[in-house]
């Protein structure tokens, strides 16, 4: 009995990174929103040294998911329209 462990892992990396990517950008979100409401308020005064840290964790996470959107649209670039679209007489 063997199991193929590739078939579908490209799937669950996309969804894996877009599932990451969406986790960054609500959280850098929603520090903006307090960090924003506590300078506002003059009840918070933000680390710098810890933001940047912050904003950089979230870039780590958030760069490979817009690679991937980035190469898959130049690999449909290549491919004419009409094999895209579904047009394209059978080979």
């Amino acid at each position: 009995m063997s199991v193929d462990v590739r078939r579908g892992t490209a799937h669950d990396l996309e969804g894996l990174l877009r599932a990451l990517a969406l986790a960054g950008a609500a959280t850098l979100i929603s520090a903006l929103v307090v960090t924003g409401l506590g300078t506002l308020t003059r009840t918070l005064a933000p680390f710098y040294g810890t933001t940047l840290r912050f904003l950089i964790a979230v870039l780590v996470v958030t760069a490979p998911y817009a690679e991937l959107l980035e190469r898959r649209s130049k690999r449909l670039r290549r491919v004419p329209i009409e094999e895209r679209l579904g047009f394209a007489p059978a080979r």
